[in-house]
């Protein structure tokens, strides 16, 4: 819980008005030599929520895509890899220094874990009550803003050929116009063998069963 003086420092910020931007339509590149940029308005008001009522999953952003067809699981891998090596966004993570300043850290590209949920073996009956089970159970899990990372990615096997991959993401780094990028950028990959759309499936809490074929791969293993 927080202090009397924290709590305060917390309203306190939530209140403050912010002189409003300027917007010449021009999105400015970080300088190189800004190792820790600080937190955006929106960032500090979803720090300083979680600081208040840690624990709670109300910045989790979950999106679940229907995969079907022959998977090649390696290469959705190196793909995803691709895709947050590129923006540094979803490399993100939230800190406070020693004197209370708030700011980002941007950690290097590395490898991106997915982790991978195989329902193949239940019976048919099961697997969808299952899926919807872990979809809603991950989707709710909170992250930790100053740990991080704030991305995580899980691919359930459903059959051979039936896949679902769930990303769950922290508001903080995303929100609805990111995930048209992170899809339309997921699709085009080069390592990603795909040349047909992928369609999300909104609130991953409210997945049917069984989910709609909505991703052909070609070739790779399932």
């Amino acid at each position: 819980m927080l202090t009397d003086a924290q709590r305060e420092a917390l309203w306190s910020r939530l209140r403050r008005e912010r002189a409003p931007e300027t917007r010449s339509g021009e999105i400015r590149r970080r300088p190189a030599d800004l190792t820790q940029p600080p937190m955006s308005a929106e960032q500090e008001q979803l720090w300083f929520l979680d600081r208040f009522a840690p624990g709670l999953p109300t910045g989790n952003i979950p999106l679940a895509f229907g995969l079907s067809g022959p998977l090649d699981t390696d290469a959705l891998g190196r793909a995803l890899t691709a895709l947050v090596t590129r923006h540094e966004a979803l490399r993100t993570r939230l800190a406070i220094g020693p004197g209370g300043g708030l700011f980002q850290v941007i950690e290097p590209a590395a490898p991106m874990l997915v982790e991978h949920v195989d329902l193949s073996l239940l019976a048919e009956p099961e697997r969808g009550p299952r899926l919807r089970e872990f979809l809603d159970a991950e989707g709710n899990r909170p992250f930790d803003l100053a740990a991080g990372p704030l991305l995580r990615a899980h691919l359930i096997r459903r059959s051979g050929t039936e896949h679902v991959l769930l990303i769950v993401v922290h508001h903080a780094v995303f929100d609805g116009w990111s995930a048209g990028v992170f899809l339309r950028d997921l699709a085009a990959c080069p390592t990603w063998p795909s040349s047909s759309p992928t369609t999300p499936c909104g609130n991953a809490a409210a997945w049917p069963a069984p989910p709609p074929p909505a991703w052909k791969t070609t070739g790779g293993r399932s």
